[in-house]
């Protein structure tokens, strides 16, 4: 048995249907070729080093996506004795600059810990020793792959832009790790 639909009801569906539909989009498209750099780095020993240059372009960049710094590690602990990378406290100096009146200028890149501090105004933990210094958190990762937030890039459109980043210290728990800096968009932090 089916039911005629009058027309009326007809009409409030369809536009029911593409109002739910409107409501389904996910904002403007990604960018159609995003920007997405890495590079391998040894976090575990002191004085590793890797640059990035890069132009933020309609075809990169979208000026509404969280951009940043992160690691990718790959480890798996030896024992159940050593600290997992959740545990840690990986510091990285990351210097941003921007190409701007014919030199490069620096920009702030904090980490996590320090957004939060600005944003709640308590101070940073005890083992942060340093505005200089970024220290990795981990955002999500289990089975020996963790993905680590290091720094947010305030990026602007069409623009030149210089990253710098090294480690400062012997990590012995993550001797052997296989790790990759990433510049990328990355999820929001929580706040």
């Amino acid at each position: 048995m089916t039911i005629p639909i009058k027309p009326r009801l007809r009409i409030s569906l369809l536009g029911l249907t593409a109002l739910l539909a409107a409501c389904a989009d996910k904002g403007p498209p990604p960018p159609p070729e995003p920007l997405e750099l890495s590079q391998p780095i040894a976090v575990d020993a002191p004085g590793q080093q890797l640059q990035f240059e890069f132009e933020t372009t309609a075809r990169n960049f979208a000026s509404y996506r969280t951009y940043a710094v992160e690691l990718d590690l790959q480890h798996v602990s030896p024992s159940p004795d050593v600290a997992s990378p959740r545990d840690l406290h990986i510091p990285l100096r990351v210097g941003l600059q921007q190409w701007s009146g014919g030199t490069w200028q620096p920009l702030a890149s904090p980490d996590a810990y320090q957004i939060a501090q600005s944003q709640s105004g308590q101070p940073l933990p005890d083992w942060h020793r340093g505005k200089g210094l970024n220290y990795a958190q981990t955002q999500r990762g289990s089975d020996g792959a963790y993905r680590l937030h290091v720094a947010l890039l305030p990026l602007q459109a069409q623009s030149r832009y210089r990253v710098q980043i090294s480690t400062v210290e012997d990590i012995a728990p993550l001797r052997g790790a296989s790790a990759r800096i990433l510049i990328h968009e990355s999820r929001p932090l929580a706040k």
